[in-house]
């Protein structure tokens, strides 16, 4: 193989190399691709109702706080983004701060995080779609048909390279965006139930005995930041694109989420907004369309969730074909997924694996007959719920461990005070998460609760592949950019 400079890609006899093509995205790319991975639409219809039906009023509050949080963290984490690119994301972090063979644990646990997630997504997506299909063009394919055809179409763009998707995305995120805007800004320009009121803004009414949920859920509508970290490699000028990206997305999802909840609230109303999403959590945000704008509103909000949730898998599998690509490139997976196509830096075999494991379990869930919502959904994000915060944890220790050992950042807020109290916050939702596992759950336990065992065994794994690597004279190279 050949290696040139910082924009040539080098090809190897086969036409694959390993590296990602650099200099190929920009800010607003990479945030569409972090913004898509949210999935707003979706994570608002299907988030927001839990959310004030555990804090009430003040569940936008409660957005805007845990948008805080992320934003402690991204400091941290711009700080440490200087000496580190990589599309091991987090991995690298860990890495970087505690050696390979920590950065080899959190892999194992941040893919079962990012498996665990798109799997109950999809189950979602399989779940819902039948309901949506049927009420607005009379038809209801079965859930397996529904999940194979659509997966075959994420595929075949993730395959073709993140420029395409990229264009597919910024449509598919612009319409979902909007059509939450339309009934934010009907609400308020109407007055609500009651007049605009900044009740969600009084602390008193947040902190009730709902709260861990509320902030736990909340939690979950900033998961694909990550994405920041994951496309580094492939950004035009890392060290300026990687922070910007970082905190347009962080504050965008913050303000869009806190507004366009507040909205909701005003259009109950502050003494109905919680008994509403605790007795109808489905069309909690549904009934609230024909009211204030009109019933084509709510058909069309209807088939942009099925958009909504495309722009989610394409963004979710593109994060996690860099995930597995860099994992590979450094010996922790098989080599084969550690290549890129020499034209365009593309990592297909990765993307073709995301694609067969995805296949795999949802498939063989969907053959035995569970339920798409209330198992494969539940379960799976449930866990990967966890598992997601587990990484952010040992992401912001990390951070703590390198400034304190490198030496190469005096500035006492970024090194020291941020990440610590980003490591005290997630550390506080991972808990409430794991006390409140069996809510997460809907409420079922036996085999869906014995599934949290993955977290350790998958850790464990991780660390003994890294050992096994490291004893046989190899360098596990997560951390920085393998030439």
């Amino acid at each position: 193989m050949t290696t040139g400079n910082e924009g040539d890609m080098g090809s190897s006899a086969d036409g694959l190399n390993t590296r990602l093509k650099p200099g190929s995205v920009g800010v607003l790319a990479i945030a569409t691709i972090v913004l898509s991975s949210v999935a707003p639409l979706g994570a608002v219809v299907g988030g927001s109702p839990i959310v004030f039906g555990a804090a009430g009023v003040g569940a936008p509050a409660a957005y805007l706080l845990v948008g805080g949080l992320f934003l402690l963290f991204s400091v941290g984490y711009i700080a440490m983004s200087k000496h580190v690119v990589s599309a091991g994301g987090f991995v690298a972090y860990a890495a970087k701060g505690f050696g390979p063979r920590a950065g080899s644990m959190l892999g194992g646990v941040a893919l079962l995080a990012y498996f665990s997630l798109i799997a109950g997504l999809w189950g979602f997506f399989s779940g819902i779609s039948g309901f949506i299909l049927e009420g607005t063009f009379g038809f209801a394919p079965e859930p397996l048909v529904s999940f194979v055809v659509l997966l075959a179409l994420v595929t075949a763009l993730i395959y073709y390279g993140v420029d395409l998707s990229v264009k597919i995305l910024v449509v598919l995120l612009s319409l979902e965006l909007f059509i939450l805007i339309v009934l934010s800004g009907a609400i308020l320009l109407q007055g609500g139930a009651s007049g605009i009121e900044m009740k969600s803004f009084d602390l008193g009414n947040l902190f009730t005995p709902g709260i861990g949920i509320a902030f736990l859920f909340a939690t979950t509508c900033f998961t694909g930041f990550e994405g920041t970290v994951v496309f580094s490699e492939e950004a035009r000028d890392p060290e300026k694109t990687i922070p910007r990206a970082a905190y347009l997305s962080i504050i965008f999802i913050a303000v869009f989420y806190t507004t366009v909840t507040w909205a909701l609230g005003i259009g109950y109303g502050a003494e109905a907004v919680q008994e509403v999403a605790n007795n109808d959590p489905e069309g909690f945000v549904f009934a609230l369309s024909p009211q204030y704008v009109g019933d084509w509103h709510m058909t069309a909000m209807n088939l942009l969730i099925l958009t909504s949730l495309l722009a989610m898998f394409i963004g979710f599998h593109s994060i996690v074909s860099r995930y597995l690509f860099a994992l590979a490139r450094a010996g922790l997976l098989p080599a084969g997924l550690g290549k890129t196509n020499a034209a365009d830096g593309n990592p297909q075999r990765a993307a073709l694996t995301v694609s067969f494991v995805t296949l795999l379990i949802v498939g063989i869930f969907l053959i035995a007959g569970a339920d798409p919502l209330a198992v494969i959904y539940q379960w799976f994000v449930a866990l990967g719920t966890v598992s997601i915060q587990l990484v952010l944890i040992f992401a912001s220790i990390s951070m703590l461990a390198f400034f304190r050992r490198e030496q190469v950042d005096q500035r006492i807020w970024h090194t020291r005070i941020a990440p610590g109290i980003a490591a005290i916050g997630f550390t506080t939702i991972c808990t409430i998460a794991v006390i409140n596992y069996d809510f997460l759950l809907g409420g079922q336990g036996g085999i869906a609760r014995w599934m949290l065992v993955g977290i350790p065994l998958l850790a464990l794994t991780g660390w003994m592949i890294g050992s096994s690597r490291i004893a046989a004279g190899e360098k596990l190279d997560l951390e920085r950019i393998k030439g």
